[in-house]
């Protein structure tokens, strides 16, 4: 499990360097898949999922910021923002992510 969790910031890294280039996901994921050779679509998965954690990070800031606001729709249109920011965040990272594990551990 530790391996996994290594090859997988290894892969986040790479995608976060890479995040000029559209689905570095795909290329940090598959890094970390060939790397660890087996397993590779759950390494792949934590990969996206520490790649997306600065996101993921800005959307809580977003969310917290949102609900301190007196204006209730405010707040019900921040934490929808959030919502939605995250399921995109998930969708462009981790399974891309995931994909790319398992073709990096299918080529290794």
């Amino acid at each position: 499990m530790a391996g996994k969790l290594v090859y997988a910031l290894v892969g986040a890294v790479a995608a976060v360097l890479l995040s000029f280039v559209p689905f570095s996901t795909v290329i940090g994921g598959a890094l970390a898949g060939y790397l660890n050779g087996e397993e590779g679509l759950s390494t792949g998965a934590w990969t996206g999922l520490f790649a997306a954690l600065p996101l993921v990070l800005l959307a809580v800031v977003v969310g917290l910021g949102s609900a301190m606001l007196p204006e209730p729709l405010v707040q019900i249109t921040g934490s929808v923002f959030v919502v939605i920011l995250l399921f995109v965040v998930l969708l462009y990272s981790v399974v891309p992510a995931a994909l790319g594990g398992w073709l990096g551990a299918e080529l290794s």
